[in-house]
């Protein structure tokens, strides 16, 4: 079974987009077109990040449906590959940047 690909707000589905600033993947790997459910977000979780993967703990007590990686700063966070596939779970977002310090917020759907 193949890992499904991190989709892009820009539509495409590797880091070397243009214009990739935010990636978007529903729990169940369904494209993000088709997933973003009317409305703002429920929650938000800021970041200041590592170089490579690090993880942060979001607090919010639900393992979230859906979660946006939002940029505050020039580089890249995505969230972390790996198998078996985990981008966050109840507790954690797994992350992954590409410098020390770089901020943003995941932005995320009950």
């Amino acid at each position: 079974m193949s890992e499904p690909k991190l989709q892009h707000q820009n539509g495409g589905t590797d880091l070397d987009s243009p214009g990739a600033s935010g990636n978007v993947l529903t729990s169940d790997g369904v494209n993000w077109k088709s997933s973003i459910p009317p409305g703002p977000a429920t929650d938000e979780v800021g970041f200041t990040s590592s170089e490579g993967n690090f993880t942060v703990a979001h607090g919010l007590g639900y393992s979230p449906r859906m979660a946006i990686i939002s940029m505050t700063d020039l580089g890249i966070v995505v969230f972390q590959g790996g198998s078996p596939l985990l981008r966050w779970d109840g507790t954690n977002f797994y992350l992954r940047g590409s410098d020390t310090g770089l901020t943003g917020f995941v932005e995320v759907w009950r």
